[in-house]
């Protein structure tokens, strides 16, 4: 993880007419610039639950996914947005397990649901 910009989750939008939710990643210093990231609805969906505080009845895919890795004395520790080839962003979610720090690849949306 070398060359990182700090960055946090500003919120989740809906972008007008196409009506497809847009996540918007922002600087945290520096100029401040947002990334917006296009989504889809059940991601975008799972991070507005998770933002808003909400607990739904029964755990949602990322909620399960989340209680697997506590079940397993892990936490997530951070998400990286590591690159954009055509259009498409890749990340890898940080989690530490007992000491050691485990690194997967998946889509910046899931990896900021399972986050927050």
């Amino acid at each position: 993880m070398t060359n990182r910009i700090p960055a946090e989750l500003e919120g989740i939008r809906v972008e007008v007419p196409s009506n497809i939710p847009v996540m918007l990643i922002r600087e945290t210093g520096g100029e401040r610039r947002v990334i917006p990231i296009y989504i889809g609805e059940s991601e975008a969906s799972a991070i507005s639950v998770a933002l808003s505080g909400v607990v739904p009845d029964r755990p949602l895919t990322h909620d399960l996914l989340l209680n697997i890795v506590s079940d397993l004395g892990g936490e997530v520790s951070t998400v990286e947005i590591t690159e954009v080839r055509e259009h498409t962003y890749f990340a890898n979610l940080y989690i530490s397990v007992k000491g050691s720090e485990q690194v997967i690849s998946l889509r910046p949306s899931d990896a900021i649901a399972l986050a927050v």
